[in-house]
């Protein structure tokens, strides 16, 4: 200072100034949780601390606190710019550097599991997800394991590329996206393409029977599994064979064989090329044993037969080791179906003769099976009685599954049961013809036996109801049923207390009969008819025959009244002794009115229709009254 013309100097005040900034100082685009290029705070004298913050804006206000010390490497979470600095502190003095653009992007492609496929096959599309967006991409691939990206022959530049490459090998995939002015690299997918085949690559040629030429299954890697698979048709379905890597073929029959081997490689299976097997000679089918019944056509078997044959015959025999013959009719068709008389097991094959060799093909085995029911002679069985024992003999070379009886009205359809037992003894309620077989089963083969019908024959009257009558009067007319039809009849009678039948004065061969008696007393009456050299007898039907109005043909006519008689349709039945029951029947024996009673002597009775009615007063002790009674 100028004081009083002398220059005054004062005491010193130290100033320090001081920077700071970030390097390097270029933009970084990183990939969202990847590290990016470590930035340096660079001082101009050493601060007392340093801290680094980042804005999502530039020159915005750095409050995001990211951490402490003189680096830092970018690492965000999330896709966006970001603006980071780092402010540096002297004492009191906040120093914020310069700032760095951070773009943080994503690009990733999805699904990122790695990939199994077949040459020249397509595998599963995988997308590429990129933020922020862009329009510029391109998938590459690379052997896995070398540094080199390569472009696609044809270049791939769409969100989705789905993996396709012509030779076995594994292969990485990625997408390499466009932001912001820099090339994003995606992660990898790893693709592993395989393939196999079928070595010797010739064709085959063999006999029915024969080993061929062992087929070995290559493979670009080794496999999880390998399974050898055939079909009669060139890209047919196909029949299992066996696992491993080897396969030598053999077939039982003549045919064509397309064989192939199936890989599999985790989820993936890859198919080789079919191998074509000819197989010569000839060959039956189906293999399957037939149970046949006896004089019944078998199903229908054919004879295959590679190259076609000149000739051929089919043969049988009864044993394993017997010999072969010729059938009564020989046999040279193609198809054939096989017919047995005798049941029994029988093998059967075909003698096919190819390129002048005779080959004898597989053969099948044909179990004959048959039933049958003895005595076969048909019964004649009287209703209520029973027939000859019916038995079923079988074949035994099979077991029996079931057997059940049956019968039918007519010689068809059986259906009615009867018995599951080895035999049957005929017994029928009702007569009629009847049809009886047995059915024997052997697994789904039923068989029916031979019928036996039974006759059941049948004699009866009707009406069958007691009849009460005057004598010298007629009765109610009675008629025979007969079955079958009887040859002669003759209708016979006697007291209900005699044990010997007797014929009429004038013999009664007519199918219907009167009742008439010319003596009282109770009769029975039935027909004798004579069927199939037999004769049977009906049922009986009791005659009571008395006297005439107002007779007691028994006891006085005063133990038991009837009153008032004649009548008007009522009257009353007075006795000495308790009644147990009444009965009332018309002039034609027909039984009108019955009833039991207990402890009555005086019953009061009504009739509603006129004429003359035969009352019979059963008492206690047995003792019955027949009293005549006229209705006006």
């Amino acid at each position: 200072s100028s004081i009083n013309g002398e220059i005054v100097k004062s005491n010193e005040a130290k100033i320090l100034v001081v920077a700071n900034e970030i390097s390097p100082k270029h933009e970084q685009t990183i990939r969202i949780n990847t590290d990016g290029t470590e930035l340096r705070v660079s001082e101009t004298s050493k601060s007392n601390s340093q801290r680094w913050y980042y804005s999502t804006e530039s020159g915005g206000d750095y409050k995001n606190y990211l951490g402490e010390g003189k680096t830092y490497t970018p690492n965000f979470h999330q896709t966006g710019v970001y603006y980071v600095v780092c402010k540096s502190r002297w004492n009191e003095t906040v120093v914020t550097t310069n700032e760095i653009k951070i773009t943080a992007f994503y690009n990733s492609i999805l699904p990122n599991q790695d990939q199994i496929i077949e040459a020249n096959e397509k595998g599963e599309s995988i997308t590429v997800k990129e933020i922020p967006e862009t329009a510029s991409r391109e998938w590459k691939y690379k052997i896995t394991g070398t540094d080199n990206w390569e472009s696609f022959l044809m270049k791939q530049k769409r969100k989705s590329y789905t993996p396709s490459f012509s030779t076995a090998g594994k292969y990485s995939v990625a997408c390499f996206s466009s932001i912001n002015g820099k090339i994003a690299k995606s992660n990898e997918v790893e693709i592993l393409v395989v393939d196999n085949e079928i070595l010797p690559k010739q064709d085959q040629t063999m006999e029915v029977g024969s080993d061929g030429t062992e087929l070995r299954v290559s493979e670009t890697c080794k496999s999880h599994s390998q399974k050898w698979y055939y079909s009669t048709v060139s890209g047919g379905d196909k029949k299992y064979l066996c696992e491993g890597k080897t396969y030598t073929p053999n077939f039982s029959q003549a045919g064509v064989y397309y064989v192939v081997c199936k890989s599999q490689w985790n989820e993936t299976v890859v198919t080789t090329n079919e191998k074509r097997i000819t197989v010569f000679g000839n060959s039956i089918s189906p293999t399957q044993d037939q149970i046949v019944e006896a004089n019944k056509n078998g199903k229908v078997i054919t004879v295959t037969e590679v190259p076609k044959a000149t000739s051929r015959e089919w043969k049988y025999k009864t044993s394993e080791k017997g010999e072969w013959k010729s059938f009564k009719y020989k046999m040279t068709n193609l198809s054939c179906m096989l017919s047995f008389d005798t049941g029994g097991t029988y093998y059967v094959a075909c003698f096919s003769t190819i390129n002048n060799k005779q080959y004898q093909s597989n053969q099948i085995v044909i179990n004959v099976v048959s039933n049958r029911i003895s005595p076969t002679s048909n019964q004649f069985i009287i209703n209520g009685q029973k027939g000859e024992e019916l038995t079923v003999t079988e074949t035994k070379i099979l077991n029996v599954d079931s057997r059940a009886w049956y019968y039918s009205s007519e010689p068809k359809k059986f259906n009615t049961y009867l018995s599951n037992r080895e035999s049957y003894i005929p017994s029928f309620d009702e007569f009629g013809d009847y049809y009886i077989v047995c059915k024997s089963t052997w697994g789904s083969l039923t068989s029916v036996s031979n019928y036996v019908k039974v006759t059941v024959a049948d004699v009866s009257i009707a009406p069958n109801s007691n009849q009460v009558i005057d004598k010298n009067t007629n009765g109610a007319t009675i008629a025979v049923r007969e079955y079958p039809k009887a040859d002669s009849r003759q209708w016979k009678y006697k007291l209900k207390e005699a044990k010997q039948w007797k014929s009429f004065s004038k013999k009664e061969i007519k199918s219907k009969y009167i009742p008439n008696f010319s003596s009282e007393g109770t009769y029975l009456v039935a027909c004798f008819s004579q069927i199939n050299g037999s004769e049977i007898k009906s049922n009986e039907v009791e005659i009571q025959v008395n006297d005439g109005v107002g007779i007691d043909s028994y006891n006085k006519e005063s133990a038991c009244l009837v009153s008032p008689n004649p009548s008007n349709g009522g009257f009353v039945v007075e006795c000495s002794e308790t009644v147990k029951k009444i009965d009332i029947f018309n002039t034609n024996g027909a039984l009108i009115y019955s009833k039991v009673y207990k402890n009555e002597k005086r019953v009061r009775l009504s009739i509603d229709i006129g004429g003359m009615f035969s009352v019979i007063v059963t008492t206690e002790k047995g003792i019955k009254y027949i009293r005549k009674v006229i209705i006006k």
